[in-house]
């Protein structure tokens, strides 16, 4: 399967928040040392849930907190990251 990311995600060590909080915290890891740049569209959640084996409700709620916490910004059909200053 194609990587649907420039980098790859590690989803074995959920022992702190589980599987949601683990791909909230690698996603911004890769925000904040611009691993993904800003404009970067993010991948669909059913797709990123697919290639990660993950129900889609994990990736919609890792992807609800980056957008709230102002690292991403919600368009009509993908979810672009905002620009990290």
């Amino acid at each position: 399967m194609e990587p649907v990311l420039p980098f790859e995600l590690d989803l074995h060590d959920v022992r702190n928040g589980g599987l949601t909080r683990s791909l909230h915290r690698q996603l911004r890891a890769a925000i904040l040392e611009r691993q993904l740049p800003a404009g970067f569209a993010l991948p669909s959640t059913r797709r990123l849930a697919e290639v990660l084996g993950v129900g889609r409700n994990t990736v919609v709620a890792a992807y609800d907190l980056l957008v709230a916490e102002g690292h991403a910004q919600a368009q009509v059909h993908e979810l672009v990251l905002a620009l990290v200053e």
